[in-house]
């Protein structure tokens, strides 16, 4: 029933920036203090497309203060990193890899290790 409900939540989730794409797997990942959004879609250029909505609406709350290119095993990935424009100590990240797309947001600062390896 939990994964049912998991399932929901995400496509709720990304149904608003996916019109076309088609969600292959996802999940919520939890941390103590914050959560990931993962979601692996049928090809790079959704996941791209998704990339670009999901760094377009975190904006409208958070600045962007870093996007950043990297390369992994399946080839360039990018990342966006973005601060609460009015709570400093909250954090947002948006980041590519592949086919995949891992997003979080309201992390408190220093939280996140996929933030600070690439924040500094």
């Amino acid at each position: 029933m939990k994964k049912i409900i998991l399932f929901f939540i995400l496509i709720l989730n990304f149904s608003s920036f996916a019109e076309e794409q088609e969600l292959i797997e996802g999940g919520i990942v939890k941390y103590d203090n914050h959560s990931h959004v993962v979601g692996i879609f049928a090809s790079r250029e959704e996941a791209f497309q998704i990339f670009e909505a999901r760094v377009e609406y975190f904006s409208k709350e958070y600045e962007v203060v870093k996007i950043d290119k990297f390369l992994d095993e399946n080839g360039e990935g990018k990342i966006a990193i973005l601060f609460h424009r009015e709570k400093k100590d909250l954090q947002c990240f948006v980041m590519l890899e592949g086919n995949k797309i891992i997003y979080g947001n309201m992390i408190p600062a220093g939280d996140c290790a996929i933030i600070k390896k690439y924040l500094n």
